[in-house]
């Protein structure tokens, strides 16, 4: 088992087992005391992650889970805070092409839950930006991928399926 896997693995016994003595504690203390602990555990949460960035500012808050692909090209300004859901990709190969991604958040940059970023080469999002829930930016498409997709498509709309 190499290092990468055996640090994923370490890194989802932490998970499985902050998340159980949360479960545990919630049971026995009142609904605020719950909200308290979750804000702590995503607190702990947003310094864990913090080493998957190219750079990341003062004053982050991240609340879990991110998904993240390619963080080593992702920068992030002070006082940033995102809700849960996050997805940042950054894709430096795809099906053998190469890519320069990079994704740069400003600073006092708050998103909220389940937004989607994804870049092969540029994204940036400037200081003083709110992003609201389930929002989408990319500068890609998926190119060559969708055009075969819709050539498959086109030539099963030719046929018919029948179920019994």
């Amino acid at each position: 088992m190499d290092e990468k896997s055996k640090n994923h693995k370490m890194k989802q016994l932490m998970h499985k087992i902050v998340d159980s003595i949360i479960y545990l504690w919630a049971k026995i203390y009142s609904y605020q005391t719950s909200q308290k602990i979750r804000r702590k555990k995503n607190a702990i949460y947003s310094c864990w992650i913090r080493s998957e960035f190219n750079k990341i500012g003062t004053d982050c808050f991240i609340a879990k889970p991110i998904y993240l692909t390619g963080g080593k090209h992702i920068t992030i300004g002070d006082h940033f805070g995102c809700d849960q859901r996050l997805r940042l990709d950054a894709y430096d190969e795809f099906l053998g092409e190469l890519f320069k991604p990079q994704i740069i958040i400003g600073n006092n940059v708050s998103i909220q839950k389940d937004c989607h970023i994804g870049a092969i080469n540029k994204i940036t999002i400037g200081n003083n930006v709110l992003l609201g829930s389930k929002v989408y930016i990319s500068d890609h498409s998926h190119g060559k991928l969708a055009k075969k997709l819709y050539h498959f498509l086109l030539l099963c709309a030719h046929y018919t399926a029948r179920v019994r």
